[in-house]
């Protein structure tokens, strides 16, 4: 979905091998690839909220997971060049492959660590029960440096990667009457200060009847019906507060999924030089169930962001007249409609009149689908202040 270096790679190798001399292919070519050497392994504690709803008896087994198949893939970067590699640029996949193979090996044999793909566990529910279950994982993260020798030099390469993941702590606890559950389903929640009924989108006359059906104001400093990934987050104040890292590795999202004819809502600023993701997805990542409906934020402007299995799908343009400026409130909506039907919707909080949407039928194979809402932030800070589920059913 991020990974649009690879192209730039692809351009790269190609000119080099048609333009370039003898001498400097041969010097692309690793004469040797050095034992790495660990700097640090760490210990991080990530905790996973799930809350599940089995009060009429349909979620009696409920597996959530720790997928490193992705995350495990260590992060490289180029300190010192040589070999035609240049500071702050990819390194070559099949590079990349070796140094993965030899970071692995050196694990297992110095360490005794050795690489899982991912750890799965069954929550169980009892019927008639509404349980929050809390799932500690302690994920071993490891840093460090590997030289790769070339016949003009030494490049140095520095990695951080995830080396493995186990189930450390896990509780459950029950969070609501089963009663209270079923009256509280046809009734939307209120934000403090707000009446109830009333949804982000009221003033825009697609949406202006719909219900709220879940919503986050940020009000408790925990992130309970969330699930985060490597996403520097706080909440503080009434406000989710998403921090940049330079890297789009992460993902914070609902731990529940939109339906059809339902939407993800949120009330969001940004600061100055903010790169961001807001999109709903399904499916397994990068496999051909995998779907994307979202945009990505580049300050003063939104670029539309769809895809399907590996492939990304372009062509489709905006409607409307906003131009996006930092530190402005926005509202935006994800729809998910009947029959494969999908809108976008961005305006400015204060003046509707001011938006920009996109609406597209996207055919049978994105429709009887249940869509994750997630952010991801590159860099910058983005603001929330309120998250919202409705619904036109």
């Amino acid at each position: 979905m991020k990974k649009t270096f690879l192209l730039f790679f692809l351009i790269t190798v190609m000119a080099t091998s048609s333009c370039g001399s003898s001498k400097r292919n041969s010097a692309a070519v690793p004469q040797q690839i050095n034992e790495p050497t660990i700097e640090s392994i760490t210990p991080v504690f990530e905790t996973q909220t799930e809350r599940i709803n089995n009060c009429d008896g349909t979620n009696p087994n409920y597996v959530v997971s720790y997928t490193t198949i992705e995350a495990q893939k260590a992060s490289f970067e180029v300190t010192v060049g040589a070999g035609g590699m240049v500071t702050g640029t990819p390194l070559p996949t099949a590079l990349e492959v070796q140094l993965e193979a030899k970071i692995s090996a050196a694990l297992a044999k110095d360490y005794g660590i050795t690489t899982e793909k991912g750890h799965e566990i069954t929550l169980e529910n009892p019927v008639g029960t509404y349980l929050e279950h809390t799932i500690t994982w302690k994920v071993t993260k490891i840093k460090g440096l590997i030289d790769v020798v070339y016949g003009d030099g030494t490049a140095e390469v520095a990695f951080d990667k995830v080396a493995n993941v186990e189930l450390y702590d896990r509780t459950s606890i029950s969070v609501s009457d089963c009663n209270e559950v079923n009256a509280e389903a046809s009734t939307p929640i209120a934000t403090e200060g707000s009446p109830v009924n009333t949804s982000l989108a009221s003033k825009i006359p697609e949406f202006s009847n719909a219900k709220v059906f879940y919503q986050d104001s940020f009000d408790i400093n925990a992130l309970s019906g969330w699930n985060n990934y490597r996403v520097d987050v706080f909440v503080e104040q009434g406000y989710l507060t998403l921090t940049g890292k330079n890297t789009w590795e992460g993902i914070i999202g609902r731990a529940e999924k939109i339906q059809e004819n339902e939407a993800s809502l949120i009330e969001f600023k940004y600061s100055p030089n903010t790169e961001f993701e807001a999109e709903v997805t399904t499916g397994d990542f990068q496999s051909s169930s995998w779907r994307v409906w979202g945009v990505f934020g580049r300050g003063d402007r939104y670029d539309i962001n769809l895809a399907q299995g590996t492939q990304n799908i372009n062509g489709s343009t905006w409607e409307g007249n906003l131009k996006p400026v930092a530190d402005v409130w926005y509202i935006a909506l994800f729809y998910v409609g009947d029959n494969g039907d999908f809108t976008t919707r961005i305006w400015e909080r204060d003046n509707p009149s001011q938006y920009i949407e996109l609406k597209k039928s996207m055919g049978n194979d994105w429709a009887n689908r249940g869509w994750y809402f997630g952010l991801d932030i590159l860099t910058g800070k983005l603001t929330i202040n309120t998250y919202q589920e409705i619904t036109l059913k």
